[in-house]
């Protein structure tokens, strides 16, 4: 029966999660495997100990976050704006949640993930080079055209092959519970510092395994199909990752771990640190749901392309098509929004990327690629365009757009026939579309 003195807090604790499914509806994908193993990361890494005192830090990053949002109006700042309100209450009944505890709830955050696969995208392109190069010293028939490896003509594409970069997020996920089962069972605790010293070689472990993985499927010729390709990842990633994480984080605890402090007797919560979690909670609401938020829109100066047939899309977004040619224009809002990655956007029309290679057009580098799937295969270019510049760096169009207030476009060119793609891309660029 629960205890009357974690009756209100329970309760307040209910309201924000019946806000945050609604406000964060399309934030998460609710059915995924990855929210599953999400939601079980959480619980294994959950630790909240008792302490004499009313913490308040909680409660001051959250008002932080909820005036950022008011501004900002993204679903990661909604989201870390609940997580810090709901993590205030909890530590309102005399307890101080741990550090493990916020890491984990960070990393489960889709944009997370969105960064681990959008910004390791010249990782992969590098991965592709390095491991093709040390193939080559073995065997003079390799040769490497962008993320493609190929071998006596038989191609390894690195974005199949190298599944273990887009499981980055999944490894920190295993590697934040393997911490929380050793602190338990050795009764000792690391610091901030240390727990993100760990998670930063799990990642650098991650990406070395991925370079293991491609040479052994490569020289194997492995292709995709096969079920050992699944089974060979699973075993690089135990070897290489798991396996010296274990003893990595065992060797930190018994080294640099401090034990465990002696939980202090629990205390009823005052009732102005309860009427304090209410107003919190209140001041989410009504961030929420009632008041007005800053929606940042772009200015939208597309010019159409002579030949072309236009359609608007949802966000904004400009198609622009013809008989041999699809254009599509991504308006982005602002330095801090997703941009609409044809990495993503392709995949989730069913085709797989092939020879993503980095070339230049008349001085401007840009993205190339294959387009696949079972009963297509096009041939697709991408590049960031605002009025005065062109950039294909997800870093270097950022910084222009928070430095300067640049409206930036990702400019997506599709045809069907390869010998048009790079004059597809001069038309487009010549016409200066944005104005």
């Amino acid at each position: 029966m629960l205890s009357k003195r974690l009756l209100f807090p329970g309760i307040l604790l209910l309201i924000l999660l019946i806000i945050a499914v609604d406000s964060l509806n399309h934030y998460f994908q609710w059915n995924s495997l990855f929210f599953a193993l999400s939601v079980i990361a959480l619980c294994c890494t959950w630790q909240a100990e008792q302490t004499s005192k009313v913490s308040w830090r909680c409660a001051i990053v959250a008002i932080v976050f909820w005036g950022v949002y008011r501004l900002i109006p993204v679903f990661t700042l909604c989201y870390l704006g609940l997580l810090f309100t709901a993590a205030f209450i909890v530590e309102l009944c005399y307890r101080r949640i741990a550090a493990l505890t916020f890491i984990t709830a960070f990393l489960i955050a889709p944009v997370i993930d969105y960064i681990a696969n959008v910004f390791t995208f010249p990782i992969r392109l590098w991965l592709s080079q390095f491991v093709g190069s040390g193939i080559a010293l073995m065997n003079t028939n390799v040769g490497v055209a962008g993320n493609v490896i190929m071998i006596n003509k038989q191609e390894f594409s690195v974005d199949t092959a190298c599944m273990g970069l887009s499981m980055m997020i999944t490894s920190l996920l295993f590697g934040v519970v393997l911490i929380a089962i050793f602190q338990k069972k050795m009764a000792k605790k690391l610091s901030l510092l240390q727990l993100i010293l760990i998670l930063i070689s799990i990642a650098i472990l991650n990406i070395g395994s991925n370079v293991f993985r491609i040479a052994i499927l490569v020289l194997l010729r492995i292709p995709p199909s096969n079920s050992m390709h699944e089974v060979i990842g699973i075993i690089t990633l135990v070897i290489y990752v798991l396996l010296p994480a274990v003893f990595g984080i065992k060797w930190m605890l018994k080294r640099f771990g401090k034990n465990n402090s002696e939980t202090l007797p629990f205390k009823n919560p005052k009732l102005s640190g309860i009427l304090a979690g209410a107003t919190l909670v209140t001041l989410a609401i009504t961030v929420v749901y009632v008041l007005p938020k800053n929606e940042v829109k772009t200015a939208v100066n597309i010019v159409q392309l002579p030949g072309t047939t236009v359609t608007t899309l949802n966000d904004q977004i400009c198609r622009q098509a013809s008989t041999d040619l699809l254009l599509y224009i991504k308006p982005i809002p602002s330095f801090y929004f997703s941009d609409h990655q044809p990495m993503i956007c392709w995949k989730g029309s069913g085709f797989e990327f092939y020879k993503v290679t980095e070339v230049k057009i008349d001085g401007k580098k840009i993205f190339q690629a294959v387009l696949k799937k079972a009963d297509a295969t096009l041939y697709t270019a991408w590049w960031y365009e605002s009025k005065n510049s062109y950039s294909n760096s997800q870093l270097s169009w950022r910084w222009d757009a928070l430095r300067n207030g640049t409206s930036y476009y990702l400019m997506n060119v599709t045809t069907n026939d390869p010998h048009k793609l790079t004059e597809s891309i001069r038309q487009v660029m010549n016409a200066h579309l944005i104005r």
